[in-house]
């Protein structure tokens, strides 16, 4: 029996860093298991691809000078389902490639990563596409919210599945390793994962851990682990100029991007992790969803829009509002209160179970089935 084939459109893709590449590789993985025929398409930035599947690079952009291109690769691999991963910043040359999908006879579904303003050429872009797709899937409570405002038709054809780990869940931290460094008289050691932007609320840690170093004399350290280019982005310049002018740099480490077994090593070796993110945490945070998959204690914001099962199962500490002096008085918490990071690791053991690759995977693929069937009764 032929294999469904699940033709997933990308705008980046590893080792490229993105977030929805990597979220794009995790899942195609995945569903290469489920017995899917799958296959990526996204545009050529000179590396090539090592994973068992086909990845396509047939077009340099997105803008309509490519379309042709474009369009005629995804007709040489004639999948059964487009699958759209679709984030419009990162589209927002392309006014085309939404507009092609949505006239396409092939079935199209798309995971909305985004949901955001729009200015009026949008508003109808992305209302003509999201009115044609035959499935959507959104990762968190907001987005899911957000969407339904925009588009309320799209109600029955609307899923929320959230990220998985963008990192190896291997090694996990313990109390036990936790309890050998403070015998060992190791300073504490604190991890931040992921991407350095403003919305991430890095430089209220960087404050925190000057309080902490200068004003309570905590012996505190900071490993800061993700891809870091102060060479030529202008804020990742701006977090160097500020750890020097607080004078971290002993206390503050930038790794710079890691192979995840390194990544996973570094952060499990740390006593907890801080996530601080400017508009709150959520199922979609894949760096959040990476340090839960190590059982990390953690400590991050909690936003306007937020899933209930998250507060409720105590995964994290959960702090109402982000400023430096909040995260110094929960961290000192933590330092003088020990048990606080075992309770918050068996709560992370718990809630990450929900969301393995393997569980995703089987949610989409459940979307799937229902989409071919639907095309073959002519849906």
């Amino acid at each position: 029996m032929k294999r469904p084939h699940i033709l997933h459109i990308t705008s980046n893709y590893p080792p490229t860093p993105c977030g929805i590449g990597d979220y794009t590789q995790k899942l195609a993985s995945e569903l290469e298991r489920n017995n899917l025929k799958v296959s990526v398409l996204t545009r050529n930035q000179g590396t090539k691809s090592e994973d068992r599947f086909d990845v396509i690079k047939p077009v340099s952009g997105w803008n309509l000078f490519y379309t042709r291109q474009l369009w005629r690769a995804i007709e040489e691999l004639a999948p059964d389902i487009i699958h759209l991963q679709y984030e419009p910043m990162s589209f927002r040359e392309s006014f085309s490639l939404p507009l092609a999908l949505g006239v396409s006879k092939i079935p199209v579904v798309s995971t909305v990563h985004e949901v955001g303003e729009k200015n009026n050429l949008q508003e109808l872009r992305d209302g003509f596409f999201y009115d044609r797709c035959k499935h959507l899937i959104v990762n968190d409570q907001g987005c899911f919210e957000r969407l339904l405002k925009f588009r309320k038709s799209t109600e029955n054809r609307l899923t929320k599945i959230g990220v998985g780990s963008g990192i190896l869940s291997f090694p996990e931290w313990s109390l036990e390793k936790y309890e050998f460094r403070r015998e060992s008289r190791e300073p504490f050691k604190l991890a931040y994962f992921g991407f350095f932007s403003e919305s991430k609320g890095t430089e209220f840690l960087l404050r925190a851990v000057h309080l902490l170093n200068y004003q309570f004399k905590e012996e505190i350290r900071l490993v800061m682990v993700g891809a870091f280019f102060p060479q030529y982005n202008r804020y990742h310049k701006r977090l160097v100029q500020l750890t020097q002018e607080l004078n971290l740099e002993k206390y503050v480490t930038f790794t710079g991007q890691l192979p995840e077994k390194d990544a996973s090593q570094i952060i499990a070796n740390c006593d907890l992790a801080v996530l601080p993110f400017s508009d709150g945490a959520s199922p979609r945070r894949s760096s959040l969803q990476a340090c839960l998959g190590l059982k990390m204690p953690v400590i991050t914001t909690k936003g306007i829009y937020h899933d209930e099962a998250f507060v409720e199962n105590k995964t994290a500490i959960f702090l109402p509002h982000l400023t430096s002096d909040e995260l110094v008085r929960n961290i000192l918490a933590i330092i003088r209160e020990p048990v606080i990071l075992q309770n918050l690791s068996c709560g992370a053991d718990v809630f990450r179970e929900n969301f393995t690759w393997t569980a995703i995977a089987e949610k989409h693929c459940a979307i799937y089935r229902q989409v071919l069937s639907q095309a073959a009764r002519g849906l």
